[in-house]
């Protein structure tokens, strides 16, 4: 009798809570069950994927919003576009095989002296990064633009120093191995392969923060104590024979290199 007696007062005790909280809401059309709220979602996964690997988004309209990215308080911000210039030479065996031409900076020139590089530079004004590239090769390598074929555009890089860089595969036709004195220590050429089979160096730097010695610390929070965020920077570094291919001509022949083993329309490019 008192089992019973229990089992009733438990059974009362359920009904009477769900009197008190009343009907169950269902969902509202769209409304996940059983999730929490999920705060508004910023950025697409086109964007973060965009983000990561340094490059524009695709988002539809984009192509209609006005670009202000090379605009600042000191005038254009300065653009440039650099080469992977690709020859076609005959081994002692018959078969072909794609060479990547590379420049020995002038010892005499202001910026980067001596420094292995790709063909390129600044953009004139006026000129479309193609048109900058071309010209650049036409220029240093003494060539006319019409042994140019440009036969894609890469990954844009971003230099250490603010710079965009705007990276073009192409092939050279006749090239004899010339090149313009006035930039140009020489020029030599590295088998293409050798950087679809061959796993760079990398070394991270961290770069820190100089202050002025009139910076106004006694205006920020922590003061001399700030924590700054160091930056982090991964440096490239091939070795072929001689040569020492590193930095930001290591980044686009890394970069260069992933696209053209793993994308398939990239590699019909090369394929002949």
């Amino acid at each position: 009798m008192i089992l019973v007696t229990v089992a009733l007062a438990v059974v009362w005790v359920v009904i009477l809570i769900v009197m008190l909280r009343g009907p169950r809401r269902g969902p509202k059309p769209g409304e996940e069950t059983g999730k929490q709220k999920s705060p508004a979602v910023l950025w697409t996964e086109e964007e973060i994927r965009a983000a990561k690997e340094g490059r524009e988004p695709q988002t539809e309209g984009a192509e209609t919003l006005p670009d202000f990215r090379h605009a600042t308080t000191n005038g254009p911000a300065g653009l440039f576009a650099v080469a992977i210039p690709l020859v076609r030479r005959t081994l002692a065996d018959g078969t072909e095989e794609l060479r990547v031409v590379f420049e020995k900076r002038a010892e005499d020139l202001d910026r980067q002296p001596g420094e292995i590089c790709l063909p390129g530079g600044a953009a004139e004004e006026g000129e479309t990064a193609a048109q900058t590239v071309v010209r650049e090769m036409s220029e240093e390598l003494l060539i006319r633009p019409e042994q140019v074929t440009l036969l894609a555009r890469m990954k844009t890089m971003r230099a250490a120093y603010g710079n965009d860089i705007a990276v073009f595969l192409c092939e050279l036709a006749d090239y004899e191995g010339t090149w313009s004195e006035a930039e140009v220590a020489c020029t030599f050429e590295v088998p293409l392969r050798f950087f679809l089979e061959t796993e760079p160096d990398e070394y991270e730097n961290r770069l820190s923060i100089e202050l002025a010695e009139d910076f106004p610390v006694d205006k920020i929070p922590g003061g001399v104590n700030y924590p700054w965020r160091m930056r982090k920077d991964r440096v490239v570094f091939y070795y072929y024979e001689d040569w020492v291919i590193w930095g930001l001509t290591g980044k686009i022949m890394k970069d260069a290199a992933y696209v053209l083993r793993e994308v398939p329309e990239a590699a019909c490019l090369i394929a002949r």
